[in-house]
């Protein structure tokens, strides 16, 4: 069997590809009882440490996509693949000993069916909940109680990409009750929808509180509504530089204001290469390319010492591994990659493909 093994950083990895089913532990019941029962508003905070990110080898663009912005927003990383031989799958040991995030389709994900033969999940089919739909589902892992595995499932794989934004975007997952919610992938394009872009000075609300003209956007949850400005320099996304308010939307009254603002960057960018340039110093299929001044807190671009200059950050995919590439783009030098020196963890073939 062939395998890959793919990197990771601070504990936490997707592993794309599945083991055969074997040596499974029934869960004992009666300890599950004594355990506090999960809350999907636990999400991220019990899977920041010790996790494993779960997707078929045969899973779509589409839900590797989905699982890598779970990853992001679990451990704000990125992965850097790279690839390996090896003969085993995910072990037995890494069923006990990680908590799980699986993602994918009954379809692609095989590891699926032995969670719902172990557990009471709720069991997601190509019907149930249907097209475009999933389940978001956490509970106690089957294989060791105290870890926990969340379940990011659809009939499809748009009814995955809609778990998943329901974890990453809009939405704040603190505000969803219960261990178990169907999302539709057609409901969150609906809320995205009504987002809308505000002057800050020329917005009624938000003008009470914030006197520039910078733009925001602006959303509701609830019973907020919340203002968000990222900070561009020209094209650059200036990372982590945020500015945001959040306010009753009965009272108005403002109830948070958070703001990260750095002092060392110039007010317009440099001249710079272009992205095509680039583009055209990366091997392999181009996923992204983003402008970027990076910040010296950053995970996601771990190089050292933090660039000053803004760089490009490309994303591509040559022979199956995946790549962050970080460019000068002042200089037209790559200074590094999207994360340190790897630890290491199996991905596997998970059997026939299903068409």
């Amino acid at each position: 069997m062939i395998a890959k093994i793919l990197s990771l950083t601070s504990g936490l990895v997707i592993v794309i590809s599945l083991a055969a089913a074997g040596g499974l532990s029934f869960l004992n019941l009666q300890e599950e009882t004594q355990k506090e029962e999960l809350m999907l508003s636990d999400f991220p905070e019990v899977f920041k440490n010790d996790t494993i990110i779960v997707i078929g080898n045969n899973a779509s663009l589409i839900e590797k996509e989905s699982a890598e912005a779970i990853a992001v927003k679990v451990e704000n990383l990125s992965v850097n693949m790279s690839l390996n031989m090896d003969d085993t799958a995910l072990a037995e040991d890494n069923k006990t000993s990680y908590n799980l995030i699986l993602v994918g389709t009954p379809k692609s994900n095989n590891l699926l069916q032995e969670v719902y033969n172990l557990t009471n999940a709720t069991r997601v089919t190509e019907e149930y909940p249907g097209e475009n739909k999933g389940i978001l589902e956490i509970l106690r892992n089957p294989w060791n109680i105290e870890k926990s595995i969340l379940l990011v499932v659809g009939s499809d794989e748009r009814g995955v990409k809609a778990g998943s934004e329901m974890l990453t975007e809009g939405v704040k997952i603190k505000e969803l009750n219960g261990n178990t919610i169907m999302v539709a992938l057609e409901l969150i394009k609906r809320q995205e929808t009504n987002e809308t872009s505000v002057i800050a000075n020329e917005d009624d609300l938000l003008g009470k509180y914030e006197k520039s003209n910078k733009k925001f956007k602006k959303f509701e949850i609830g019973d907020v509504i919340v203002y968000w400005h990222q900070r561009m320099i020209d094209d650059a996304i200036v990372e982590f530089d945020y500015i945001r308010y959040e306010l009753d939307k009965n009272t108005e009254e403002l109830k948070e204001k958070n703001i990260h603002w750095r002092d060392d960057l110039p007010e317009q960018l440099p001249p710079i290469i272009s992205k095509e340039q680039a583009v055209s110093m990366i091997r392999g299929e181009i996923l992204s390319t983003n402008l970027y001044f990076i910040s010296p807190e950053s995970n996601v671009f771990p190089i050292a010492p933090t660039a000053k200059n803004p760089c490009w950050v490309v994303r591509s995919i040559d022979n199956s591994i995946m790549t962050i590439t970080i460019i000068d783009a002042i200089e037209g030098v790559i200074l590094g990659y999207g994360v340190p020196p790897p630890n290491r963890l199996i991905e596997t073939d998970g059997g026939d493909k299903n068409d």
